[in-house]
């Protein structure tokens, strides 16, 4: 693993920008549309540990990986053909699975940086969808 800072900032903080500048557009999308962008972004996060575990080589991490990816497929077609809730159950999932990414639980080898940036990127969605879904 590599450094935890990211530009020389604390990841939190490129996180929070990346976050907002999402956002926008998906904020400005039409309603209809609006969850649909909100579920392809969640596979795309969910598919960045594929990437990551190819690198990485070990087998076992693979697995790891590509069940992690099938269970964030499911919680999105959920989300798409059930309800919405199932997307802020899939942002906040991803963002605990994050946290999981640390040398003593999943050993994905991986830059320092990336679990807590795509943590906070991921709470701020799961939180942004929950205000759109009550409001």
């Amino acid at each position: 693993m590599t450094d935890t800072r990211l530009f020389g900032l604390h990841p939190y903080i490129p996180a929070a920008i990346l976050a907002i500048v999402v956002l926008i557009p998906i904020a400005l999308t039409p309603e209809p549309y609006r969850n649909d962008l909100l579920a392809y972004q969640l596979l795309i996060i969910a598919g960045v540990y594929i990437g990551f575990a190819v690198n990485d080589g070990r087998p076992v991490v693979m697995a790891i990986e590509v069940a992690h990816l099938a269970g964030f497929i499911a919680l999105t077609l959920l989300g798409l053909w059930i309800s919405p809730w199932f997307l802020v159950v899939g942002y906040f999932s991803h963002g605990a699975w994050d946290l999981l990414h640390r040398p003593s639980l999943i050993q994905t080898e991986l830059a320092r940086w990336y679990p807590p940036l795509c943590l906070v990127y991921d709470w701020i969605f799961g939180a942004v969808l929950i205000f759109w879904l009550v409001v």
